[in-house]
């Protein structure tokens, strides 16, 4: 088995076609169709270890472009802008976990490293 790396500064960004209802539908309005129900004090149960909040960001935003923000339809795990010299921030970018939106679909088990 062969595999080719492409690095994302390599690739063109995807130009999704807009959501046309009733085939597809935007994130909310999908997660309201799955039912999921999340109490407000629910303990957060995907979490990475503070000290280890770097090295995620860092090979995962400069090696490849944040995939697990792109890889969650219900953008559980966001990269976005953090303040200069914010903890556990690479280059100007945080992980942001939003496990409140979380389906159980299997990405719980990416490798987070």
């Amino acid at each position: 088995m062969i595999f080719i790396v492409v690095f994302f500064s390599e690739c063109e960004p995807i130009k999704y076609p807009p959501f046309q209802p009733p085939l597809s539908t935007d994130l909310l309005t999908s997660l309201s169709l799955t039912s999921t129900n999340h109490a407000e004090d629910q303990p957060i149960h995907l979490r990475i270890k503070p000290e280890d909040r770097v090295a995620h960001v860092k090979k995962n935003v400069g090696e490849y472009a944040g995939l697990l923000g792109h890889a969650c339809p219900a953008a559980v795990y966001e990269y976005v802008d953090a303040e200069p010299g914010e903890e556990g921030s690479y280059e100007g970018k945080k992980l942001v976990i939003n496990s409140q939106v979380g389906l159980n679909l299997g990405h719980n088990d990416m490798a987070m490293g």
